[in-house]
């Protein structure tokens, strides 16, 4: 008969682990004899010899996986090593506090396994030793365990007395030996006997070879008052000679901070029995002390096992875990790398359960444990708020900027005066924080502008909404009793351009400023000069006159303490928008007094600014003429199109920051057009800290928003510019405006179009991916966004490029036929382009075959500007109107055509509305039909799909001319596919 292949296992002695249950595969004849030579096998390897394991021997299995040599090292050593550099570099002290103990667990489950299933063990010895074919038998019973003392004259006797069974064991066998220490495990004779979790397998050693040990009388004191005292404790004990004495005592709990062996911090309970303590979960029930010796005398304490379960109970039901080596707070309730912080916290914050249940607390550095909290005292004023706010620990009272540095740095140690450590709570850092960003220091008051009252709302939880609540009841109150249109304006305002001229008032009485972000064509700039004429109107009038509601009251009560406002005006905007600027004042209010400060003739004496209502001038020149007009006061500063200072870092900015007036307006279709920057940028024009500083704005809400897409920033960010953002769309307030319909008309690229294209698709996908294979990458952005602008001109027409010369372009040729078809029924088209060169290529088709068109780009004088409009407008025969995007996407009025073209859409969709929107306004009569014109199979095409992927963004925030704001690295890349 063949023999048969047995899975087994072994004790074997590892040269530096020490004892080992190794599993092997043996070949078995049939008598029962082993054949020479066996396999060491692991739980992925046993396969391959088809045995029948039951599922207890392949548990056992895994367990001795994990004590494998190169288990080991991967487990104890973060670094890649070979298992004999591991053992070389592993010191005694690690082996035997760390890894054996490891090891020794594993190995009691093993043997747990093998004794449930009767599986015997073999020795083997060493490694190079033959295998003992006897087999060991596992006792699964628990040992019992009794030490016995015998007082003689000369000393004292110590022995062990073992019982398994109910039979006795004894420890003199040949060939016994300690197994494992923790649990222990001995192997006496054939037999592996258990001990309890307790003993420590270490008092086996010195009766293996004698039945008792004899400590003679010099060292009997320090024997009892040690070893016997803890053998009391917790065995089951014989003595003979000495009195024990047993009574219960008083129970003292106690916490304590302590640091964890795997890095974690925890609070210990101990129970203190007099001079002897225990550890919460002990299963010790008593406590043991040495009170006396001639005689030697003990006294046992019993435990309060009820009285420790009630304090172990409240504690759990505070809120801290309870694993069997300490007390945790859960994980949501720990700031990671600070969990001795989050227990010092908790503690504060639980001071009455510890003093209602005398509870002792006791840390290791000197922390502040008693009760903290913050009190806080707001007064309102007409402009401000003053923050008076104290800190308390216990009795110390400190004032609460002077925590300023720490709750800005995150330093949450603060030293009180008497020495002692308070953890500052980790709810004040985020709670206090944006306050201590956006006030300014009064003595040691903070002090809050009124526009900050959302910063506020934070701060005091116990007042929620109260400050907003007062903001919407004056603004309800507003639009309840408007004030009354001033006279002297000559137009009659569409009911939300009136609601927007009293939002505008409201603001201007509670020296608050506003952006007004109206779509293109609804008459933001009429609604501006209806506020300019009413405090025109208004000025040096008291305030009960006309029987207006008393608006000039502050949003908190108290009367306005504000000097009379300089009456002189200064409207910054564009050089493209001066002539429709000034169109608008002589229509419609033409009482205002105006000067364009542009060109040559310019104002050079600062006073003589004061002989106007208004000056209207434009971002170059504000720059050029800084010097003079910052040392002006004006009444409002108002920017149109204001997202020409989105950039904080541009001269433009930087001197419109510098100018001085008591109001300012800001007025803008895209207030974002890049980055939530270009918000911070007019937000703190307008009302400097609402947003904070630039590198706490970017930290707090545009890396959250635009790089990890937070909702919750995204929402705290709304509700802090709503009060001080008005924006209604068209579909929203002027329904009276006719239809406006927007279409996509894809185009087929010609057969000489399509290949160029499809071949400089192929080089540029390549080239870029070479780049990307480079370290670091740089230049990759730069390069990504001149590849697109190649193939975005040759989706246009191949003659944009200089591999394209002679061909003929899809899409040219699509918008010809368009373009026919409209002036046969006499309609006029707007026709927009991001590239001059693209316009060109129309300019000089409709010059050779006569047609009647006018021409718009940053080229154009801007005196020549006004007059290229009106012909359009007013010329019949003049049908076509070819517009560079950047210098007419803004601030035209061209409502005589109702086409608009739309040649070569790019990544900002507000763009391509505005471009709308010079036709789709208010005086339109006819339906405005808009064709975007897309080359299929092109990028135009993906650059739409993404467009529209990415809509719920740019409808919040983002409508971004840099694509890289908008969409990541991979998006990008599938353009070139």
């Amino acid at each position: 008969m063949e023999a048969q292949k047995k899975l087994i296992f072994t004790i074997t002695f590892h040269e530096v682990l020490g004892a080992l249950i190794e599993p092997f595969v043996v070949s078995v004849h049939p008598d029962g004899q082993f054949f020479f030579g066996m396999h060491r096998v692991n739980s992925k390897n046993v396969h391959d010899y088809n045995l029948n394991i039951p599922k207890e021997l392949m548990e056992a299995l895994t367990l001795a996986d994990d004590y494998r040599e190169e288990a080991l090292v991967r487990f104890f050593s973060k670094k890649r090593m070979s298992s004999r550099d591991f053992f070389k570099g592993l010191s005694e002290e690690k082996l035997r506090k760390v890894v054996r103990p490891y090891i020794e667990k594993k190995i009691d489950l093993c043997l747990n396994l093998l004794g449930k299933q009767g599986a015997p063990v073999f020795y083997k010895g060493k490694r190079k030793d033959l295998l003992i074919e006897t087999p060991i038998r596992i006792k699964t019973c628990e040992t019992q365990i009794t030490l016995s003392f015998e007082k003689a004259p000369e000393g004292t006797n110590y022995s062990l007395q073992l019982v398994c069974d109910n039979e006795p064991i004894r420890l003199q066998e040949p060939n016994s030996q300690l197994l494992t220490r923790a649990p222990c495990r001995a192997l006496l004779g054939n037999f592996i006997y258990k001990f309890p979790e307790y003993f420590d397998g270490n008092k086996l050693f010195p009766f293996f070879d004698k039945e008792y040990i004899f400590i003679p009388e010099k060292n009997e004191e320090e024997f009892y008052n040690t070893f016997v005292t803890s053998a009391i404790t917790d065995h089951r004990v014989i003595y003979n000679g000495l009195l024990v004495e047993e009574k219960s005592g008083s129970c003292q709990p106690v916490m304590k901070t302590d640091h964890m062996l795997d890095g974690r911090n925890a609070l210990l309970l101990m129970f203190s029995y007099g001079k002897s303590s225990v550890i919460a979960g002990d299963p010790q029930k008593r406590t043991v002390s040495m009170v006396e010796k001639n005689p030697y005398r003990f006294l046992v304490g019993l435990r309060n096992i009820e009285k420790e379960n009630e304090i172990i109970s409240l504690l759990k039901k505070a809120g801290l875990k309870n694993p069997a080596d300490g007390f945790f707070l859960p994980p949501e309730q720990s700031v990671p790398d600070e969990s001795l912080y989050s227990l010092i916290e908790w503690i504060n914050h639980n001071q009455a359960i510890f003093r209602e249940n005398n509870i002792l607390i006791a840390t290791k550095a000197n922390y502040f444990t008693g009760t903290i909290h913050m009190s806080l005292d707001i007064q309102e004023h007409h402009d401000w708020f003053d923050v008076k706010a104290i800190a308390h620990f216990g009795d110390y009272s400190i004032p609460f900027i002077q925590l300023k540095k720490h709750l800005l740095n995150h330093t949450r140690e603060y030293e009180l005066p008497g020495g002692e450590i308070a953890i500052l709570p980790e709810e004040w850092f985020s709670r206090f924080r944006e306050v201590l960003q956006l006030g300014t220091r009064e003595g040691n008051n903070l002090r809050l502008r009124n526009y900050q009252f959302g910063t506020l709302e934070k701060l005091d939880r116990t007042r929620p909404q109260e400050f907003s609540q007062k903001f919407q009841t004056l603004i309800k109150k507003t639009y309840k009793k408007k004030p009354l249109v001033p006279s002297l304006l000559k137009a009659e305002l569409r009911p939300y351009q009136e609601a927007g001229f009293a939002w505008l008032y409201l603001l201007n009485q509670m020296n608050m400023g506003g952006c007004l972000a109206d779509d293109m064509g609804l008459g933001k700039t009429i609604q501006v000069l209806t506020l300019l004429l009413k405090l025109k109107e208004s000025a040096g009038k008291k305030r009960e006159h006309s029987g207006m509601p008393d608006f000039q009251m502050s949003l908190f009560g108290e009367n306005s303490e504000n000097l009379p406002p300089a009456h002189t005006s200064l409207l910054v905007m564009p050089l493209s928008l001066i002539h429709n600027w000034e169109n608008e004042i002589l229509k419609f209010a033409p009482s205002l007094r105006y000067f364009k400060q542009t060109g040559n003739n310019r104002i050079q004496n600062p006073s003589d600014f004061y002989n106007y209502d208004l000056i209207l001038t434009t971002y170059g020149i504000v720059r050029n003429d800084l010097e003079l007009i910052r040392n002006v006061l004006f009444s409002y500063l108002v920017l149109d199109e204001s997202q020409f200072v989105k950039n904080p870092e541009s001269k433009a900015f930087r001197a419109i920051r510098t100018l001085q007036s008591r109001h300012r307006i800001v007025l803008t279709g895209t207030p974002v057009e890049n980055s939530l920057t270009d918000l911070w940028s007019q937000m703190t024009f307008l009302n400097p800290g609402l947003l904070g500083g630039l590198s706490y704005f970017k930290k707090e809400y545009v890396i959250p928003v635009e790089k990890y897409d937070n909702q919750g920033k995204r929402n705290e960010l709304k509700e802090l510019i709503e009060p001080f953002m008005l924006r209604r769309t068209k579909d929203m307030v002027a329904r009276e405006l006719p239809q406006l319909i927007e279409k996509v008309h894809f185009c087929e690229m010609s057969d000489e179009q399509r290949s160029l294209y499809e071949t400089k698709k192929s080089e540029i996908r390549n080239r870029i991916y070479e780049q990307m294979e480079k370290p670091g990458k740089e230049g990759l952005n730069i390069e990504i966004l001149q590849s697109l602008m190649q193939l975005r001109l040759l989706a246009n027409h191949p003659q944009l490029t200089l591999m394209g010369e002679g061909m003929e372009s899809g899409k040219f040729v699509e918008v010809l036929r368009n373009i026919e078809n409209l002036m046969a029924e006499g309609h006029k088209v707007l026709i927009f382009s991001q590239f001059v060169k693209h316009l060109h290529l129309y300019k000089n088709l409709f010059d050779k075959r006569k047609w009647s068109y006018s021409w718009l780009t940053g080229a154009l004088p801007a005196q020549e500007r006004k007059s290229v409009i009106h012909r359009f407008q007013t010329t019949p025969d003049n049908r076509l109107f070819l517009i560079s995007l950047k210098a007419g996407g803004v601030g035209l009025n061209l409502t005589s055509a109702d086409y608009v073209f739309l040649l070569d859409p790019w990544w900002n969709p507000a763009v391509e509305k505005q471009a709308i929107n010079r036709s789709h306004r208010i005086g339109q009569t006819r339906n405005v039909i808009s064709y975007k014109f897309i080359t299929k199979n092109s990028v135009e095409e993906k650059i739409l799909f993404l467009q529209m992927k990415k809509e719920k963004l740019a409808e919040d925030f983002i409508n971004a001319n840099n694509p890289f704001k908008v969409f990541n690295d991979q998006e990008m890349l599938r353009l070139f596919e």
